[in-house]
């Protein structure tokens, strides 16, 4: 019972050590984050970044590569030679790929980055500053090597450089070989990675911060602070999308006001409220607070201000055999100048960022109804070319309206080309349209005159396509806007015997215009039915792909759109062989191999420029009759 008791004593202890060890901390935090779009700083766009990871011989560059070429030789007779230790080779850690840039923006390629990191004894201090990741604890040797891929080109290397991260729980003089290699992968990997994905990433950040108040300030000061505390909280939280409003750069300049005048109660030491041990706190939240109104220069003062009253002091690790073999931190250590390097680069690199990309551009990634507006316009534009190319019309029409404000029942057209039926449609209020979590209470329908193209889709309650949103930007948990990738029309067939597969996809480029790229969706692609492919020899050599380039005006009017038709064959004559290849590539869902032969103008391309008049409205103002050249949409609204 005794030992039990002791067991249970000593449980409780190790339990309540990161307890009393903040306790005896000279301040209290709360813990939020920042999140904001992060826009890469660099001039060149690339798609993905893949990491190799290594650490060299312990024995040296000439040993490793000896071992290297023995190795090589070895294994033409089978023979494997193996060193897992990392003493006499290098030794690689499994690849890591990150997205950079989103598949919806244009890039020139991918990055790979190569990164180096030494198990050598550390037998001096380092006479150039640390970096730092994620904590203090322990020290690597690191350099990398990034180049651009394909042809792997250098753009860029750097090191060799100490960076302190945190250390596992295995930590120490008898942590094992495999536990400090492990270590020291995570740390020279995220120092790397955090390095170069802030200057060519594009993506939705998050910076966790804390906001702190110190322990010795009492009364009316202990008030001021908690009162500057909790709404800096709440602040924070709003960065992304209050960001330059008035009232929020008010309650900023509020809780600055209120942490400058408590800094002005320091003392050196170690006696009065604001010393030497907690005067890091107020240099912190000033830090944090002029970053959020874009004061750069101030932030960057007091983050420099805090890294040096934080500055780590370090002192030798020695093995069994009293050899130096590292550093770690001495005395209680609360905090780390850390927090401020890595404050100070994550929040550079956003205001770098924005600097570095077109107003328009920042404009409609940075500001949730400008995404929005772009979101629905897009989708609105490509979905009307997507029906127009099916339809095989001189200019596109809008058959799906801009939005269903008006909550009409029924909208019943015609769309003519040189006076002529080309189709008909019709856009119906589904039965429970009320229901407010009813996604989709519309459903639209477009039926060709001679009944060979017929495309039903639902949509949403603001007339939008079906799109699958591959950039993503979080605001809070359960909501999200988006740009749209690609649309296209769910049930649409094609007689005889075809069911389209084609789509349209849609790339932004960094001015803030839209390309709108359609392959051909007429009924000579990819037909199956009962298992076979029916394709002939045409249809097999030749397809169109049309690109349009779109301009909007405020995110939300399309006020240009431009077109480039491209026409594309097979690279070899089809013979039967050939034939059967193209039809087993289109059963497999597969794409022909083409090459560009020509940018013909085609008598069927759409004229994106075409004149629109607006020919009759109804009583409310809304448009009944539509020409764009010589396409004329005719459409009756039911309320």
């Amino acid at each position: 019972m005794k030992i039990k008791n002791l067991l249970l004593f000593i449980l409780i202890v190790a339990f309540s050590i990161p307890a009393t060890a903040q306790l005896r901390a000279p301040f209290k935090s709360e813990s939020t984050g920042i999140r904001f779009v992060q826009l890469p700083t660099a001039k060149k766009k690339f798609s993905k970044l893949t990491i190799k990871t290594t650490q060299k011989a312990r024995a040296g560059e000439k040993v490793a590569e000896a071992t290297k070429k023995a190795s090589a030789a070895a294994a033409k007779f089978g023979v494997s030679i193996e060193d897992n230790s990392g003493m006499l080779a290098d030794k690689e850690a499994a690849e890591r790929t990150y997205e950079l840039i989103p598949e919806i923006f244009p890039t020139e390629g991918d990055l790979l980055l190569e990164v180096f990191f030494y198990d050598k004894k550390l037998i001096k201090t380092p006479s150039e500053p640390l970096k730092f990741y994620d904590g203090a604890e322990s020290e690597v040797k690191v350099e990398y090597k990034l180049y651009s891929m394909p042809g792997k080109k250098l753009i860029e290397e750097a090191g060799p450089f100490w960076v302190a991260g945190k250390g596992s729980s295995t930590a120490g003089p008898l942590q094992s070989r495999e536990d400090l290699y492990n270590d020291r992968v995570r740390i020279s990997r995220g120092w790397a990675k955090n390095e170069i994905m802030r200057k060519y990433a594009l993506k939705h950040e998050y910076v966790p911060i804390e906001v702190y108040t110190i322990r010795k300030l009492k009364g009316a000061d202990d008030d001021k602070q908690t009162e500057a505390q909790e709404k800096f909280l709440e602040l924070a939280r709003k960065f992304r999308t209050q960001q330059g409003e008035a009232e929020f750069e008010k309650g900023v300049n509020e809780c600055i006001a209120i942490w400058e005048g408590l800094l002005n109660k320091y003392q050196p030491g170690k006696d009065a409220a604001v010393n030497d041990r907690s005067v890091f706190a107020l240099y912190y939240n000033l830090a944090t607070a002029n970053y959020l109104l874009g004061n750069m220069s101030k932030a960057d003062d007091y983050a420099n201000k805090g890294a040096k009253a934080t500055a780590i002091d370090w002192k030798p690790v020695k093995n069994n055999k009293g050899e130096v073999i590292g550093r770690k931190r001495s005395g209680i250590v609360h905090v780390t100048e850390d927090i401020f390097h890595n404050l100070k680069a994550d929040m550079n690199a956003y205001y770098d960022g924005l600097e570095a990309h077109n107003p328009k551009f920042v404009k409609m990634l940075t500001d949730d109804s400008n995404m929005m507006k772009m979101a629905r316009a897009v989708r609105n534009a490509a979905i009307n070319i997507h029906l127009s190319n099916a339809l095989n019309l001189d200019a596109p029409a809008e058959i799906v309206p801009k939005g269903m404000e008006e909550k009409l029942k029924l909208i019943k057209g015609t769309i003519k080309q040189k006076g002529n039926d080309v189709a008909k449609f019709e856009i119906k209020r589904k039965l429970f349209a009320f229901i407010p979590f009813l996604q989709r209470p519309y459903k639209v329908t477009v039926l060709k005159t001679d009944e060979t193209l017929q495309a039903k889709q639902g949509l949403t309650h603001s007339m939008l396509p079906l799109a699958r949103y591959d950039f993503v930007l979080t605001k809070g948990k359960k909501s999200f806007i988006g740009l749209p990738e690609y649309v296209s029309l769910g049930k649409m067939k094609a007689k005889p015997k075809a069911r389209s597969k084609a789509s349209t996809s849609i790339m932004y480029d960094y001015d803030g215009s839209v390309k709108i790229m359609s392959s051909s969706i007429q009924d000579k692609w990819a037909y199956l039915n009962i298992g076979l492919v029916e394709v002939t020899k045409d249809e097999a050599l030749k397809a169109e792909n049309t690109e349009t380039t779109a301009e909007f005006e405020d995110y939300s009017e399309l006020v240009k759109i431009e077109k480039d038709i491209t026409t594309i064959k097979r690279d070899r004559e089809l013979g039967f062989g050939g034939f059967m290849s193209a039809a087993m590539n289109k059963f497999q869902g597969k794409p022909l191999d083409v090459t560009e032969v020509s940018n013909d103008t085609d008598e069927n391309a759409i004229d994106v420029e075409a004149k629109t008049n607006i020919k009759e409205k109804n009583d409310k103002g809304y448009w009944t009759t539509k020409e764009v050249g010589k396409v004329a949409v005719e459409r009756e609204l039911m309320y």
